[in-house]
């Protein structure tokens, strides 16, 4: 039966499929339910050329990594689980580059680092597991808040939520554009992985292989570059979106690059090779040129083909050979033929040879850009040549290690995954005129807001370019061979030892801050959430006009049964007495209905009355077994706080007195208790109907509190019958 879960997203792809001759003429499509109509927020799906490329994506390798899983987990404990979460990543994932609408995008952003998370952490018995989910989740959800902010700031800013309607607007002269444009970017850097978040991506390779396969290569790290470029039109084209994007992705895709050749286990090599291409895209959009954009699209195209095959490869060699350290690898090629063939297409592609898709790509690449930019790539994919060398050639060729002599080929379910997408992208090299035409050209148009022309070609003579490409096929092998001594030159600390000491310092200052406010003590609770409050509200007020009120109408029994309130409330705070404060305070509560009373609301009189009757008796009952409250020593602070709040709220109660009166809303519950809820009783109707949700709150609290106080006199009686 899992070997059919593959069927699901293969059916998605052919139905993505259909729309190619209709996206690629220029359409749309879209689909809107109304959400939230009072804020203009839908639920919103909207498909054009560049979102189609990764619905296809997305879609496409799903199902071979769906079909690769059923085999490489059989056994495995949690496999269930693995295709219930992987499941759930790709409606997230296609709901991420279909959304519509930006709380729609927001909520499916939110949606993939939640079941990454779980994913990652899928073999949850492991430490290292745990703390690779943990350090994945943490980082993408808080560039989740910067973009949540973002997308807030770009909704005031456009005047709408809809994705369409802010895609056709430039937003650069925007007054808000410099935060706007910051906090989208920290969230685009948090998800893809740019420096300085680079490091939760090759920790997250404790994820199983069909995991990594998926998340790491070919959906969830790059929607923070499917985000970037799909604001583009909106945000793009100015000094900070070039400087900014260039910079950080160029120090990613160096760093990404170098660290790839210097590592030696081979989930990691390729992690570190991903995390150096979503730089390059990062780069190329920092460009922002159509050239560069073209070649942006090309190398997402290629990327996710070679980079989905060698993850699947690398599982493959460790279930047929049980080995990961890739420089114990070699001469499988016998043993493991059909993974060997997937293996080298890959690493083909991943090179740059011709006539791969990944050559068309490095063509277009070094095509559209020149000096230090052409430099750093170059320089980049040189480096990812020798990467390609070592994780897709190495283990196949030479000379046998000992240990492998009992390795053997993998299921087919294993090795067909690497072989189709090796062959796919050597199909797509041959037919780039057609790539061109129904992908490439679509894509830009959704990119760069309107339609240009595209020409996309596999061989255009021989000119510098290709030079180049061989140039750095050339360097790339000189690379690989120097990688022993490359590795000399790893930096001893990393971002990822910078993430441990910040978050041992948020423990440390959990704990201080623990210790400083949850000390156990009622009274200074009360004062620090009052002393709060007092602050907030106070100093905005003091800048409001004071309009004082005349006395002049008070009655003698009014102000007699005020007196006697404050008296009470005096008594209150200042008796030792349990059953006498509750007394005292229950004298509070009575003049509150005599006020009730005298400004005619028999009703509300009536409901203070037995709640403060009820109260009492109950406090009474439970006071009369408690012993004397303890003689605190009085301290100044807490009484100047006492009159500041008494003061805020005087203050308060004057300023609402003198301000411009509104319509009562009690008209609005009148007519509409009648109208609309069929009900006599306005106050009935406003607990059940009006504010139904909060009288349902507050039921389950009471019956929750009701609920554990059973339980605690329960446990009690046991403890004294014992």
């Amino acid at each position: 039966m899992a070997y059919l879960f593959f069927l699901l997203p293969l059916g998605l792809f052919l139905y993505f499929l259909g729309f190619l001759p209709e996206i690629s003429a220029g359409e749309q499509v879209r689909e809107a339910w109304p959400w939230v109509p009072g804020l203009g927020i839908t639920f919103a799906f909207y498909l054009d050329g560049f979102s189609l490329l990764f619905s296809l994506l997305i879609s496409g390798i799903g199902a071979i990594v769906l079909l690769y899983g059923a085999s490489y987990l059989e056994g495995h404990p949690y496999r269930d689980r693995f295709f219930v979460f992987i499941l759930a990543f790709m409606g997230s994932m296609l709901g991420l580059v279909l959304a519509g609408d930006l709380i729609t995008l927001f909520v499916f952003w939110e949606l993939t680092s939640l079941t990454s998370f779980l994913l990652v952490g899928l073999e949850h018995h492991r430490p290292s597991a745990r703390r690779a989910a943990l350090q994945a989740l943490f980082v993408t959800v808080f560039g989740g808040l910067f973009l949540l902010a973002a997308f807030v700031l770009l909704a005031l800013a456009g005047g709408s939520y809809s994705l369409e309607d802010l895609l056709s607007q430039d937003l650069t002269g925007h007054p808000n554009y410099l935060p706007i444009f910051l906090l989208l970017a920290l969230g685009a850097f948090a998800k893809s992985a740019q420096f300085p978040f680079h490091f939760w991506l090759p920790n997250a390779m404790e994820a199983p292989t069909p995991v990594s396969a998926y998340l790491h290569s070919a959906t969830m790290v790059k929607a923070g570059v499917y985000l970037l470029a799909r604001f583009h039109p909106v945000l793009g084209g100015t000094e900070v979106w070039h400087g900014l994007l260039t910079a950080v992705g160029g120090v990613t895709m160096l760093l990404g690059a170098f660290s790839a050749l210097t590592s030696q286990e081979i989930k990691r090599v390729l992690a570190y090779s991903t995390v150096s291409v979503l730089g390059l895209l990062t780069f190329l959009l920092g460009v922002g040129s159509e050239g560069a954009i073209k070649a942006m699209v090309l190398v997402l195209l290629a990327h996710a083909l070679y980079k989905g095959a060698l993850f699947l490869v690398a599982g493959s060699v460790d279930h047929g050979a049980g080995e990961k350290k890739v420089e114990n690898m070699g001469g499988l090629r016998g043993t493991m033929p059909w993974t060997a063939l997937g293996g080298v297409l890959a690493a083909l592609s991943m090179m740059g040879f011709p006539p791969t898709v990944g050559f068309v790509a490095k063509e277009f690449l070094y095509k559209v850009l020149e000096g230090p930019l052409l430099v750093a790539v170059f320089l980049t994919s040189l480096l990812l040549v020798g990467v390609a060398l070592l994780a897709g050639i190495k283990p196949f060729v030479g000379k046998k290690p000992a240990h492998l002599a009992t390795s053997h080929e993998s299921p087919w379910p294993l090795w067909s995954g690497p072989v189709v997408l090796g062959l796919v992208g050597l199909a797509l090299g041959f037919g780039a005129s057609e790539v061109g035409r129904l992908l490439v050209a679509p894509a830009m148009a959704g990119i760069v807001g309107k339609e240009v022309p595209v020409r996309v070609y596999l061989w255009g003579g021989l000119n510098p370019v290709v030079f180049l490409s061989l140039a750095t096929v050339l360097a790339g092998a000189a690379a690989f061979s120097l990688r022993g001594i490359l590795r000399r030159f790893s930096l001893p600390w990393g971002a990822d030892l910078v993430y441990d000491r910040l978050v041992l310092a948020l423990e440390r200052l959990a704990k201080w801050q623990t210790a400083l406010l949850q000390h156990g003590y009622v009274r200074l609770y009360a004062a620090t959430v009052l002393g709060v409050g007092l602050l907030v509200t106070l100093i905005p007020a003091l800048r409001l006009p004071l309009e004082w009120p005349s006395f002049m109408g008070v009655r003698p029994y009014e102000a007699l049964v005020l007196l006697l309130m404050a008296v009470a409330a005096f008594y209150t705070a200042r008796s030792r007495s349990p059953m006498f404060a509750v007394v005292a305070l229950g004298l509070v509560g009575y003049g509150i209905a005599l006020v009730y009373l005298f400004y005619g609301a028999p009703d509300l009189a009536m409901t203070q009355l037995l709640v403060e009757t009820l109260t009492v008796l109950v406090f009474a009952f439970v006071f009369a077994a408690m012993p004397i409250f303890a003689k605190e020593k009085a301290v100044p602070w807490t009484v100047l706080l006492g009159a500041g709040i008494g003061a805020a709220v005087t203050w308060g109660i004057l300023l609402t007195s003198g301000q411009t009166k509104l319509p009562p809303v009690s008209e609005f519950f009148a007519e509409e208790s009648y109208a609309s809820a069929h009900g006599r009783n306005v106050v009935n109707v406003i607990l059940v109907d009006f504010r139904a949700l909060d009288t349902l709150g507050e039921v389950v609290v009471l019956v929750l509190a009701g609920l554990g106080a059973f339980a605690l006199l329960r446990r009690s009686r046991g403890n004294a019958r014992a």
